[in-house]
C-alpha cells in the first residue's frame, strides 16, 4: 500500500500553523516565568503578614480599668468613657505594669480630664500622646501600643 503524500500547498500551510502555535506556547511561558520572578522579587518570601503574625505571637496585652471622666470644656458638663488596653513584647514589662498600674491609671487621667471634646477627634495623636506617657513611666521596657477598647463621650 503505498503512503499517502499530500498535495505541497497543504504541507506548506501546516507548518506555519504549527510554528505560530509554537510561538504562542513560548510567550505564554515566558510571561508565567516572568510573572513568578516578579512576585518573588517584590515579596521575598517575607510578606508583611507573616511579619506581623510573628510579632502578635510575642506581644503581651495589659488591661487597664475603665476611665470615667469630666472633660475641660468650659460651659459644658461632658464626660469621657475608655477602656485601654496596652500591648508589650517585653515579658518583663508584665511585673513592672502590675507593680505601677495607679501611677500609669493617674497619668492617663490627668492627660485625659485637661482635654475638651475637640481635642479628641484625633485618635491617633492621642494615642501618641498616652503612650508617651505611659513610657515614661517605665523603666524595664517600653509599651509598644496602646488600644481603644471603648471610646465615649457624653
Amino acid at each position: 500500500m503505498p503512503s499517502r503524500q499530500l498535495p505541497n500547498d497543504e504541507v506548506e500551510n501546516k507548518a506555519p500553523k504549527r510554528s505560530r502555535l509554537l510561538i504562542i506556547v513560548l510567550l505564554l511561558v515566558a510571561f508565567l516565568v516572568s510573572a513568578g520572578g516578579i512576585y518573588l522579587f517584590v515579596y521575598n518570601g517575607n510578606t508583611p503578614a507573616t511579619a506581623g503574625n510573628e510579632r502578635k505571637a510575642n506581644c503581651k496585652q495589659y488591661k487597664l480599668e475603665d476611665f470615667v471622666l469630666n472633660l475641660a470644656d468650659p460651659g459644658l458638663r461632658r464626660y469621657l468613657r475608655i477602656r485601654i488596653t496596652l500591648e508589650y513584647s517585653q515579658p518583663r514589662l508584665t511585673k513592672e505594669l502590675e507593680d505601677k498600674t495607679y501611677r500609669l491609671r493617674d497619668g492617663l487621667f490627668l492627660a485625659l480630664s485637661s482635654k475638651m471634646t475637640e481635642d479628641l477627634q484625633d485618635k491617633e495623636a492621642l494615642k501618641q500622646e498616652l503612650l508617651n506617657t505611659i513610657n515614661l513611666q517605665l523603666e524595664s521596657g517600653q509599651v509598644d501600643n496602646i488600644y481603644f477598647e471603648e471610646f465615649l463621650i457624653q
